[in-house]
This record gives structure tokens, C-alpha cells and sequence, in this order.
């Protein structure tokens, strides 16, 4: 493809010689050539590097599930008695042995902390939290006086709807 730029330019200017009304349609076209000449030597054309975009999440939609759905096992660990980082870190340790990853880092305590503090007042977290359906064979488990039953099935929960939602 790179061989046949040249000459699909040549032929486009060519015959924009009897139509003035494309003139500036093959002179953007020559800019495009040569723009694209110099990023094969390794220079970009400021109209071919990325602009910034603002108001766009970092996060990806699967992530911030993940990172919801962790804030939202931590609160409800933390319902069942546990310290917010004995429930932190017991979410992390179940978020790592599924393979949930950020990059090359594992996922500590600290961080599902963080991701309580982050979603703490949005509307995906108090929705999760409000229709905590996902968590309510667990809390039965707790009333029945199983509460480290209730602890491996929030965790159990937590793994598996990060995996489905991996899948999506």
C-alpha cells in the first residue's frame, strides 16, 4: 500500500486540473501524502497527533464494574463484623487469586479502600448497594450464625460476577 501512495496522489491532482472546485480536496490530499511520508522517518504532522480528551473515563467500563462491585463486597464484608481493612484485604486476595489484575500490579487493601472511597457516592455504587441482591444468600447465611460461610460466599459472589462481567 505504502508503494502506491505516490501515484493515487499524482492521478487524484491530476484530474483536479479542469475542476478549481477541488483544488483544496487534492491539496489536503498532497498534505495527507506527505504527512504520512514523514511518519514512516518518524515525525508526526501536528494534524495527525492525538488530541486530549476531556470528560472521557480512564477506566474502562469492565474495570470500573469490578471496582464497584469490590467497594460494594468490601461494605457488605464490613456488614458482617469485619474491620474495613481485614474486608479490604480479604477482597484483594480474592480479586488476585481469580486473576483481576491492574497492568502488571496486584490489587492490595489499600486499593479496594480507594475504590470505596471513589464510588462511595455514586449512583452505581448505592444502586448495587440498595438492590444487594447479589449478596443476600449471604447475609441469610450470617443470620443463621455462618458468618465465615457468608464471608467465602460474598467473596465466591464477587469472583464469579467479575469473571461473567469479563466476559461481556
Amino acid at each position: 500500500m505504502r508503494a502506491m501512495r505516490l501515484p493515487i496522489v499524482l492521478l487524484v491532482t491530476a484530474s483536479t486540473n479542469d475542476r478549481p472546485d477541488l483544488i483544496e480536496s487534492a491539496n489536503a490530499l498532497i498534505d495527507l501524502y506527505k504527512a504520512l511520508e514523514d511518519l514512516d522517518h518518524g515525525l508526526v504532522a501536528p494534524f495527525l497527533q492525538p488530541r486530549p480528551i476531556h470528560h472521557r473515563p480512564t477506566t474502562s467500563r469492565y474495570v470500573m464494574a469490578v471496582q464497584i462491585y469490590s467497594a460494594a463486597a468490601c461494605s457488605a464484608l464490613i456488614n458482617l463484623n469485619l474491620s474495613a481493612k481485614q474486608a479490604a484485604r480479604r477482597v484483594a486476595g480474592a480479586l488476585n487469586d481469580c486473576g483481576f489484575s491492574i497492568g502488571a500490579r496486584s490489587i492490595s487493601g489499600l486499593t479496594i479502600l480507594n475504590w470505596r472511597r471513589k464510588y462511595k457516592d455514586t449512583d452505581d455504587l448505592k444502586l448495587l448497594s440498595s438492590h444487594s441482591h447479589l449478596f443476600v444468600p449471604a447475609f441469610a447465611l450470617a443470620k443463621a450464625g455462618q458468618a465465615v460461610e457468608a464471608q467465602k460466599l460474598i467473596l465466591a459472589i464477587l469472583t464469579s460476577t467479575a469473571l461473567e462481567v469479563a466476559k461481556l
